[in-house]
């Protein structure tokens, strides 16, 4: 994957909460061979297309950019992104997660909440008014927020993803499927890598953490069209998340 875990080029570039994620003084001092990096993506043509061109070679036939918040890019930026893929020589894939969207709020928020600190940038959250909240008022405080809603509206992520690519180029899976084996299986078909023995366990699990009865309601009732979208379009999502 390169120099970076998640480089959120497109989300700065496009997102409308994209300066959350700007190059700051704070990282370039840091971490500056990283930061620099993402700066001559972000604003100079091309340079984030050739940095993963030259990654591939020695033995290295695959890389990728794993950043959650592209969930919220359009049809018209993804497909943006796909033709300069494809000019640089690069056959894109698509590998897209769909969780139990309370539970995807709610990891969220907990992750949020561990940090709760005005002065980590990485943490939009983190502002003066939310000081002592508890992870659920946290969550209730910004589960309409753009951020929260983008990452969630699978209805919209799942069309987006499919104007803009190829059947063949698109994977969706169900999260809490994903280290089964059918799917482990069909997963490293889609992007022509041989499946290993430890390709089915979770790493880095995090703590379980309960949500009241009373806010998964409330959080299912948000999210009702995105239920029912994921319950006809995913079938197997009816059981797998009114079991989670």
């Amino acid at each position: 994957m390169g120099l970076i875990k998640e480089y959120r080029i497109w989300e700065t570039r496009y997102l409308a909460y994209g300066h959350l994620t700007q190059p700051t003084i704070k990282n370039f001092l840091r971490r500056p061979q990283k930061e620099w990096l993402r700066w001559r993506m972000l604003r100079r043509p091309g340079v984030y297309e050739a940095y993963f061109k030259q990654l591939i070679g020695s033995g290295i036939t695959h890389t990728g950019d794993i950043t959650p918040d592209y969930s919220g890019l359009s049809a018209e930026h993804l497909s943006e992104i796909r033709e300069r893929l494809i000019d640089t020589g690069f056959k894109p894939k698509v590998v897209y997660l769909l969780r139990d969207p309370v539970d995807r709020c709610w990891s969220a928020a907990r992750y949020y909440h561990q940090s709760l600190d005005p002065r980590r940038a990485k943490n939009y959250l983190a502002t003066a008014d939310s000081q002592g909240l508890s992870a659920e008022a946290l969550l209730l405080k910004h589960v309409e927020d753009q951020r929260f809603q983008a990452h969630t509206r699978y209805e919209s992520i799942v069309c987006a993803i499919e104007s803009a690519f190829q059947p063949d180029e698109y994977f969706f899976a169900i999260y809490e499927e994903l280290f089964t084996n059918h799917v482990q299986s069909d997963l490293h078909a889609f992007l022509d890598l041989p499946l290993t023995a430890n390709n089915t366990g979770v790493i880095n699990a995090s703590p379980e953490a309960s949500i009241s009865p009373e806010l998964s309601a409330s959080l299912r009732s948000t999210f009702a069209t995105t239920y029912e979208f994921c319950y006809q379009r995913f079938p197997q999502t009816k059981n797998l998340w009114l079991s989670s």
